[in-house]
């Protein structure tokens, strides 16, 4: 059987707090057991200094079980430290949108609503971001139907799923959306973002754990038509290619 080093390294990245855990744990028994047989060995006659060397193994053993424990720690506080920062890059996001909301309904609300079969109100400012308009999602070829509060959500559900899996596939994401008619292709599956995709790892400005998939429409014109096409940050890429075995 060929073993592939890039997936093993993959492997050991993504699991690498519950392998140093895991090793901790054994670390602490093994420490135990040596301490034990080295005190066994030693001679109550002779000082310490004299049989020091019997409790070498020992000794390595308990810096081994330290630095896993550290070690996994470190990771996991990093992981997590990503994690909020995504959460508060959400939030920020959500209120440039809000920002933004006013900007883009008076520049696009007369054509944008005629595209999404909606009426436009006297006010364009009592449009709730709760309004859900048509988008055309490019990868799958398909129309569906979403608010802006929902994309929000959705992309910040996609990203915890890229922190917790690894991956994330565009059928992952287009189940997050609650427009029924959204039909689940085989493209989907194959098409995504993963952290084992060194195009997205490089190409993202975000480091590893922060990583970051942006989900947001653009009022985009094709063959003369004016219509919501569903944009991402960061395109998704055939990720068939991944050895996961």
């Amino acid at each position: 059987m060929r073993v592939n080093p890039k997936v093993i390294f993959s492997v050991v990245k993504k699991y690498a707090p519950s392998i140093l855990s895991g090793m901790a744990v054994a670390g602490v028994g093994l420490t135990g057991w040596l301490s034990y047989r080295a005190a066994r060995k030693s001679d109550p006659e002779k000082t310490f200094k004299e049989q020091w060397k019997i409790y070498i193994p020992a000794g390595i053993a308990g810096a081994g079980t330290i630095a896993c424990i550290v070690g996994s720690n470190w990771i996991h506080l990093n992981r997590e430290a990503s994690l909020i920062g995504a959460v508060s890059f959400y939030k920020a996001m959500v209120k440039e949108y809000e920002d933004y909301e006013d900007e883009m309904l008076e520049r696009f609300g007369d054509a944008g609503l005629k595209v999404n079969n909606e009426r436009m109100p006297e006010d364009p400012k009592t449009i709730s971001r709760n309004l859900k308009i048509r988008i055309w999602e490019p990868y799958t070829k398909q129309w569906f139907e979403s608010s802006q509060q929902e994309i929000l959500w959705a992309e910040l559900t996609a990203n915890k799923m890229l922190q917790q899996k690894g991956e994330v596939t565009l059928n992952d994401v287009l189940k997050l959306y609650s427009d029924k008619n959204i039909k689940i292709k085989k493209a989907g599956d194959t098409l995504g973002w993963s952290y084992d995709d060194e195009v997205f790892t490089e190409g993202s400005s975000y480091y590893y754990a922060g990583a970051w998939i942006d989900m947001c429409p653009q009022f985009v014109e094709v063959n003369g038509e004016w219509r919501f096409q569903m944009e991402y940050g960061m395109n998704p890429n055939d990720l068939s290619y991944i050895d996961r075995s």
